[in-house]
């Protein structure tokens, strides 16, 4: 997804919470869109981890943690799952 279409987005849900005349229809999109965005971020994330991996002497689960206030354990997990979206690549 490029940045246009995450604005777009990111702009339908700002409207929608903020109107109290949504339509049913109009919170399902600005809902559906919710969960794109989400999807968008957690695919950047995991490719920030992998280069973050990358870096010699890097210990991405550390950063993972500071950043995100997440225990060690948590990060490793989140660490695992981005190697594995790399794998699948």
């Amino acid at each position: 997804m490029d940045l246009a279409k995450v604005v777009r987005r990111i702009e339908r849900v700002i409207a929608t919470c903020g109107s109290p005349d949504a339509t049913t229809a109009e919170l399902r999109s600005a809902l559906s869109a919710t969960t794109e965005l989400e999807s968008f971020v957690a695919a950047r994330r995991g490719e920030l981890i992998r280069a973050l991996d990358a870096l010699p002497g890097a210990f991405p689960e550390a950063a993972i943690a500071d950043t995100s206030g997440c225990s060690l354990g948590q990060a490793a997990k989140e660490k695992a799952r981005a190697d594995t979206l790399d794998a699948a690549l």
